[in-house]
């Protein structure tokens, strides 16, 4: 899981990064003590990460109103020397608050917590209807295509494209909104008026894409951006 850390001192930046640096599967990824400067890195995609460390009583900005900016691209574990901004911190989308100084075993704690939510929110496998036929390359042959098989699906004039987790594609011919009616609506998501996404397979989100597993990135629509983080963030 890749980390990031703002905080507007370094010795605090210091303590977190030699606990991510004894967890298996926790990687630092990058640090800033300005506040401002992270907010513009992590909104702008520059900066990918999964799990985002932050000090609340800043300057500039204070950590509740940069968890408010950046809700929806990371989880955050807010990390604070002050116990009186918890409910405020949980009021938003904090999974965990953290008093300085950080002791590995609270430390521990709290990223186990963010790995047990994860996990519940991966995506279950589809039980029933995991397959729908499609009438494929504008012939009248059907073929049958399992929902957890796309990856994802974009549009080529009157036809869809659904991308395939054999490395393989499909051009059907039927409209986004018809196939968007016939996919299961708990792991597709319309990120744009030209793409949609299997959750199950989507990454993060970086910036105004969604990066998927397979290292490709799609796009994500003024239009429909509130949405997609919206429904990233449900289970």
């Amino acid at each position: 899981m890749k980390c990031y850390i703002v905080d507007d001192k370094q010795f605090c930046i210091d303590q977190i990064a030699r606990h991510i640096q004894k967890t298996a599967g926790f990687t630092l990824v990058g640090s800033n003590t300005d506040p401002l400067n992270a907010l513009a890195a992590v909104k702008s995609g520059k900066v990918e990460i999964d799990l985002l460390f932050l000090d609340i009583d800043m300057p500039g900005i204070d950590g509740l109103e940069f968890e408010r900016q950046v809700r929806g691209l990371a989880f955050v574990i807010f990390v604070s020397g002050y116990r009186k901004y918890a409910v405020d911190a949980f009021e938003g989308d904090a999974k965990a608050y953290l008093v300085k100084p950080v002791t590995y075993a609270k430390f521990s704690a709290a990223v186990e917590k963010i790995s047990s939510i994860i996990k519940k929110e991966q995506v279950a496998k589809v039980e029933d209807d995991v397959e729908f036929a499609v009438k494929i390359n504008g012939k009248n042959n059907l073929k049958i295509v399992r929902f957890d098989s796309i990856i994802y699906v974009s549009a080529a004039d009157n036809y869809m494209i659904l991308h395939l987790n054999d490395d393989t594609t499909l051009m059907v011919n039927i409209t986004m909104k018809k196939l968007l009616e016939t996919l299961p609506q708990k792991f597709f998501i319309r990120t744009h008026h030209s793409f949609a996404v299997n959750r199950s397979y989507a990454s993060r989100i970086v910036g105004n894409t969604v990066k998927m597993k397979n290292d490709v990135s799609v796009d994500i629509s003024r239009a429909y951006r509130n949405d997609v983080i919206q429904r990233f963030k449900s289970v």
